[in-house]
């Protein structure tokens, strides 16, 4: 088995989760340290991913400066993906040399939802957009 610590975060703003994560992945570097999960909340916000384009963004940039919605490009694969207040995200940062990638996908959609079950973090119903995503996992790697 392997050592799993939980970063359980109410909200907090998408760069700077990003900088966090980028950190933490900084510090697991050339060492042994736990697994992390982060659980959070954002601010309105779309992430474009290497795949994406801004032409898949179907309002206006007017209408998404009206409802407060950030635009980030970003490193990761995929495509567009919403993050806003109601919507609790799972950020897994972790060595990818240690697992089976199968194995590890299981297993940690599997910590994700016990650690919201046991850690009392639901989804707030609190910002009235009618965009909804699922629950995301996100995962940083390094080489």
């Amino acid at each position: 088995m392997f050592e799993t610590r939980l970063l359980d975060i109410d909200h907090l703003a998408y760069t700077e989760a990003l900088a966090l994560m980028r950190g933490l992945v900084e510090l697991k570097k050339g060492s042994v340290q736990p697994e992390i999960l982060m659980l959070l909340e954002h601010e309105p916000v779309l992430t474009m991913g290497r795949r994406s384009d801004a032409c898949e963004i179907r309002v206006s940039q007017k209408y998404l400066e009206d409802q407060g919605i950030g635009v980030h490009h970003i490193e990761r694969g995929g495509l567009i993906t919403y993050h806003g207040p109601g919507q609790l995200v799972a950020y897994v940062i972790f060595d990818l040399k240690r697992f089976w990638i199968p194995y590890l996908i299981l297993a940690y959609g599997q910590t994700a939802s016990k650690a919201i079950a046991v850690s009392g973090s639901a989804p707030k119903k609190s910002h009235p957009s009618e965009l909804r995503c699922a629950e995301a996992l996100h995962f940083m790697a390094w080489r």
